[in-house]
């Protein structure tokens, strides 16, 4: 499950969270947000004005200047998540899976017979629209649910052969998609990228949890 759009879209979950729970065109100046060089804002130096310490000068050259709107790391999340679904979206036959759809799917079969609670805290897609999508998917007979006997609230999840054969049609598209991010980083630089986004989602994650299901 830590693969590149995964990793993409669990940190623009941590991230929307904080926010209130809430490949591309070559036309453009860059191929995508999430490599987009970010223009400091910082004013030009200027020599100290009579009466100010060195000292006070030299923590104004070090302190960070706030990026500028396209440099922000909330936004280059949000377009990165982007960039990646609308990849998904290009290449996969359509009337399959969603890119949430496939991450469900993926997960449950990683885990057969987890719980929705332990669904929301794999993916990071918040508990109602995962109880949604899950609902929806039980009525395409591609998941099928009962209840857990440690917890009689709460419900194991299971692919049925429709949900198996589906997930096997769509994974190498969303295999595809992988590759078209990781080769829109440069080599040297790909190891590290996806290393700080799987460190972002681990710290961010311990920010609060979607939720139970």
């Amino acid at each position: 499950m830590a693969a590149p759009a995964h990793l993409l879209r669990d940190a623009a979950c941590r991230r929307a969270e904080l926010f209130d729970g809430a490949p591309p065109s070559r036309n453009r100046k860059t191929l995508c947000p999430l490599f987009m060089s970010t223009r400091s804002t910082k004013p030009p130096s200027k020599a100290p004005a009579k009466g100010k310490s060195a000292k006070s000068t030299t923590a104004s050259k070090t302190a960070t200047p706030i990026p500028r709107f396209e440099g922000s790391a909330t936004h280059l999340l949000h377009r990165a998540e982007q960039c990646a679904g609308d990849i998904f979206t290009r290449i996969a036959p359509p009337g399959l899976l969603t890119p949430r759809q496939f991450a469900i799917l993926a997960a449950i079969e990683a885990d057969e017979g987890i719980s929705q609670t332990g669904l929301v805290q794999k993916t990071g897609i918040d508990r109602s629209t995962l109880a949604d999508i899950v609902r929806r998917m039980l009525e395409k007979d591609l998941v099928e649910r009962e209840r857990t006997a440690e917890d009689a609230r709460a419900y194991a999840v299971r692919l049925t052969r429709k949900g198996s054969n589906m997930l096997k049609k769509i994974r190498p598209f969303a295999e595809e998609v992988d590759r078209r991010i990781v080769a829109a980083i440069p080599s040297e630089h790909r190891a590290l990228v996806l290393g700080v986004l799987a460190q972002m989602v681990q710290t961010l994650s311990g920010e609060g949890e979607p939720g139970d299901a």
